[in-house]
Order: C-alpha cells, then sequence, then structure tokens
C-alpha cells in the first residue's frame, strides 16, 4: 500500500511539472546571432594516444585571426563529443577552439596529464600559424575552460604557460573542477596576478562538491579578490525534467544533432547560463574591460513565468 501511494504522489507531480525550461534566444544564443555560420574541425595524433587533439576554428566567414581557447576535459571524456555544444557556442561565437585528448589509453597515467595538454596547445599553435589556410590564433587573447579535472588542468596550464613558452591565459573558467585529492597538479600561487578566475560548483555535485572549487580561491592569494569569483550552481525541481546541478550539469549535447546521448546530456538552462558568464568572462579578460558577475546570475524563467533559481554569488570572504 505504502509503494502506491509512493506512486501515486510521483504521478501527481510529474502531472504537475507542465512548465518547461528556458529556450536557448532567450539568452542571446539564437543561430542567427552567431557572427560565423559553421565550424571547421581537424583532429591530430593516433586515436588513442594521450596526444590526440582537436581544433576548431571559426568559419562561413573564416576571419584572419581569432583568440584561442584552450577546453580542458572532465575525467573520460577523450573525444569533444559531450562537450560539444559548449565548443561550437565558442567558435561560432569567433574563437579557435584546441581540445586536448591528455589520457593515454581508457586511463592512462597522471603524470603525464599537463605535458600532453602543453604539448597539443604548442603544436595546435604552430600548425595554425604555419598553415596558410588556418585562423591565426591571437596569442595576446589566450584562455582556458576546463570541467571537472580539466579544471585542474586550467590551474596548472595557467602556472606553466610561460614556462613552457606558450601563451599565457589571460582568463581562467572553471566548471566543477576536481579532484585533486587524486590527481597531481602546479602550484595555483604561480598563476599570474591578472588573471580573471570563475570557479563554479552545483549544489547536487557529490562526485567532486565544492572543494576544489573553494581551494583554487584560498590558494591563489596572489589574484585579488575582485578578480576571482565563486558560483553556485544551484538545481531547481520546478518542473520536468528537473535542471540538477550535479557533475554532470555541463554536459551538453545539441539535441539536434541527432546524437542519441543529446537525450541524457540535454542543452538547458544551466548551460546557456554558464555559457553567458563564460563569454563575459572572455570578453572582459581580452578586452580589458570590468567584469560585472551580478547580472549575470539570472538564468531566465520557466514557460510558466516562475523564475529558474539563479547562480549564487559565493563571498569570498566567508572562505579563509
Amino acid at each position: 500500500m505504502r509503494r502506491v501511494i509512493y506512486l501515486l504522489l510521483i504521478v501527481v507531480w510529474l502531472c504537475g511539472c507542465t512548465a518547461a525550461g528556458p529556450e536557448q534566444p532567450e539568452f542571446g544564443f539564437d543561430p542567427s546571432d552567431y557572427p560565423h555560420r559553421s565550424v571547421a574541425v581537424t583532429v591530430y595524433g593516433e586515436e588513442r594516444s594521450g596526444r590526440r587533439f582537436w581544433i576548431f576554428e571559426p568559419d562561413a566567414p573564416r576571419p584572419v585571426s581569432a583568440p584561442l581557447i584552450v577546453f580542458n576535459h572532465g575525467w573520460m571524456n577523450k573525444t569533444p563529443r559531450k562537450h560539444r555544444a559548449w565548443i561550437e557556442h565558442l567558435v561560432r561565437r569567433g574563437n579557435i577552439v584546441v581540445y586536448p585528448r591528455f589520457q593515454e589509453g581508457t586511463f592512462g597515467d597522471p603524470a603525464y596529464y599537463l605535458p600532453n595538454t602543453l604539448y597539443a596547445i604548442g603544436e595546435a599553435v604552430r600548425i595554425l600559424e604555419t598553415e596558410s589556410f588556418r585562423v591565426k590564433p591571437d596569442k595576446r587573447r589566450v584562455a582556458c575552460v576546463g570541467y571537472s579535472i580539466g579544471g585542474l588542468l586550467n590551474m596548472s596550464q595557467a602556472a606553466t604557460a610561460k614556462q613552457a613558452g606558450l601563451p599565457q591565459p589571460r582568463a581562467v573558467f572553471n566548471a566543477a573542477p576536481g579532484n585533486t585529492w587524486i590527481f597531481p597538479m602546479e602550484d595555483p600561487a604561480d598563476i599570474p596576478a591578472d588573471v580573471l578566475m570563475v570557479n563554479v560548483y552545483g549544489d547536487a555535485d557529490v562526485f567532486v562538491g565544492d572543494t576544489d572549487a573553494v581551494k583554487f580561491m584560498t590558494e591563489t592569494p596572489q589574484i585579488p579578490a575582485e578578480r576571482k569569483w565563486l558560483v553556485e550552481l544551484p538545481s531547481d525541481y520546478h518542473s520536468f525534467p528537473p535542471l540538477i546541478a550535479d557533475h554532470n550539469a555541463l554536459l551538453g549535447v545539441h539535441q539536434r544533432s541527432g546524437d542519441p546521448i543529446g537525450r541524457t546530456f540535454p542543452v538547458n538552462a544551466h548551460d546557456y547560463g554558464l555559457w553567458r558568464m563564460c563569454d563575459a568572462l572572455l570578453e572582459a579578460a581580452f578586452e580589458n574591460k570590468p567584469f560585472d558577475i551580478r547580472p549575470l546570475l539570472d538564468l531566465g524563467r520557466w514557460s510558466d513565468g516562475k523564475p529558474v533559481k539563479p547562480l549564487i554569488l559565493i563571498d569570498s570572504t566567508d572562505l579563509n
């Protein structure tokens, strides 16, 4: 009897969950708004190699040069498939994206993750600069965007780029970063003080939680408080499917692509909101503009008019 009542309650809840989440154009990401209509993709390196990498270039029209974004993937996301929606968004907005596969074989030795990443960046820059038909990387406008373990690689890349002879990232966007207790990384205190940095964690992320997002704030004392931000992504169960801020919240596959995993990792208001925040961070870093994060906390409204739970800006003074 108790099981029947439980099932009936679920049915009642589902029947009441009729509101749809915000659609893409609400945040200005209508395909007609993008300055580039398509994305050119090339891949280098052996299939299972830890030194395999993808280069995504804006096309139609093809610019002469563009900012360079290094997209560092999450654990076992060794192809761009689950990050493709975000990558295409960045590229169609006019950025080059390099996607290093830093894991050799199935798992690989974590000691090689950073060397493999730095190798991929260096090779990608060399290819883009030497091949006449490529979009040239603007090495004054470089940033790194990372998810999960990719956030750790973002920090290590930013700390070692100059020593490695690579362009220095001016912005770092870490989405659900972790876990430093498993994987090695360079000293965050070596990151230049003029970097802009955002760290985002989900309130339902039981895999990495907020540990490393907070750590990256407290272990970068050289970066002023006004140049780094800690943001919580809240879950919202107002309708079905709910917006759950777990570790997979920022994996996004365009459902229109026909890829069946698009049903498992659909693009939703969480993605659009954080893409918008990342875009603003990149613009501020590249154009040397002030970055005001507060207007970017809004995540739009459900179709019935109820606001989606907004992003939460964490006061960094409470972390020490």
